[in-house]
């Protein structure tokens, strides 16, 4: 082979590399391109919806029925992992530590409402064929963290500075004879002070054994689920007493809108006049939504908008109401609509729920104690957010 040929075998070697090589650039270009197309997506999904899409990477799972393993024999279940780690920084920021509890925080996803042994005692479940077969209660569904409030972790009392007043804005001549009028501000405070919720129950020795281990899993529906009804009730109709935070309901201040037409209803002019409301008070913005009953949830959707008009007020199959999301809880009073924007509910907690395990409890009969304790208030960065549209 001459000098030439061989010359010309390297030259169309190496085009044939130069031509894997680019494709391979222009494939790893693209796949690259794309990969900024998702991500660019994820922000977006995340910036409309708040906690939409959970990352995987930075929040581990935490495991409640490792826990409560825990709880029930420590010797042979140690805490360790996320669960201890998050137990000692809680217990920690709130200055508790009791050995016999684990400390969980609140944005735990399985701290919502679910089901649950029906009896407690164990008289139901000891028969071989109900075994981990339970007739569930039935359980509002959780509705008030799913409406993105505004959650503080404190860890001592808290005061919030809140501006009541405004600086007012003058016109004036600029002529050098002519003056400014001066203003200042106001400012108040909104105090959040912890309200304890909580939950005990007790199980029998019989049950503890003849559940195959799973009442670990029946009492942690229970009591967390407890918890989670009494925190959507209190935050929306708490009575500010008898140790209860206050509702929005009963906040002072909320704007309000009476049934005026006879006989007294829900009609769309009292639709209107809600989002009237909000407008005239500077407050229709943020997480728009309404919560009603049931009774009215029906009314919304028998209802039409005028007479002679076949649209009725709850616009189907979407469940919204002029426009806004409406749901039907019976955490609400019979014959009232809660409309506003849910940003502005105030959730404070300190620290995590508390889930402690007594076994010294009625020693003689073999009954173990369990107990779920959660410090926690509610406030309102404007009441003016707010509007509760009623028959009265």
């Amino acid at each position: 082979m001459s000098m030439e040929q061989i010359e010309t075998a390297l030259a169309e070697r190496d085009a044939a590399i130069k031509e894997v090589v680019d494709a391979l650039e222009t494939k790893n270009s693209k796949l690259e391109e794309k990969n900024t197309d998702l991500n660019d997506r994820l922000v977006e999904l995340e910036q409309r919806t708040p906690n939409f899409i959970p990352d995987m990477k930075k929040q581990p799972v935490f495991s409640l029925q490792k826990v409560m393993r825990h709880l029930s024999n420590p010797r042979d279940n140690p805490l360790d992992g996320f669960e201890a780690e998050c137990h000692q920084e809680l217990s920690a920021k709130g200055g508790i530590s009791r050995p016999n509890a684990v400390m969980i925080p609140l944005s735990t996803k399985q701290t919502q409402y679910g089901p649950v042994s029906p009896d407690l005692g164990g008289s139901s479940l000891v028969e071989t064929e109900l075994h981990r077969d339970l007739i569930d209660v039935l359980r509002e569904e959780s509705i008030i963290l799913g409406l993105n409030p505004t959650l503080i972790n404190a860890s001592g009392d808290l005061d919030l500075p809140k501006k009541t007043g405004d600086t007012t804005a003058f016109w004036f001549g600029a002529d050098g004879d002519d003056s400014i009028t001066e203003s200042t501000p106001a400012f108040s405070t909104l105090q959040m002070r912890p309200k304890f919720v909580a939950g005990l129950t007790k199980v029998s020795y019989q049950m503890m054994i003849q559940t195959g281990g799973d009442v670990e899993g029946i009492l942690q529906r229970d009591l967390l689920g407890v918890l989670a009804e009494a925190i959507d009730l209190a935050a929306i109709q708490g009575s500010g007493t008898s140790n209860q935070p206050t509702g929005i309901l009963n906040q002072s201040g909320i704007l309000t809108d009476t049934w005026s037409n006879s006989p007294a209803e829900f009609l769309w002019d009292d639709v209107l006049e809600m989002e009237r409301l909000l407008i005239t008070n500077k407050a229709l913005k943020g997480n728009l939504a309404a919560l009603c009953d049931a009774a009215t949830y029906k009314t919304t959707k028998s209802t039409v908008k005028s007479s002679g008009d076949s649209v009725g007020l709850l616009a189907e199959p979407d469940g919204t109401m002029n426009g806004y999301p409406l749901k039907a809880t019976t955490f609400m009073p019979a014959n009232t609509v809660l409309f506003g924007n849910w940003n502005e509910l105030i959730v404070v907690n300190w620290g995590a729920i508390a889930l402690e395990i007594d076994r010294s409890t009625d020693f003689a009969t073999g009954t173990t104690g369990f107990r779920a304790i959660l410090p926690i208030d509610f406030g309102v960065r404007h009441v003016e957010s707010f509007v509760k549209s009623s028959l009265s």
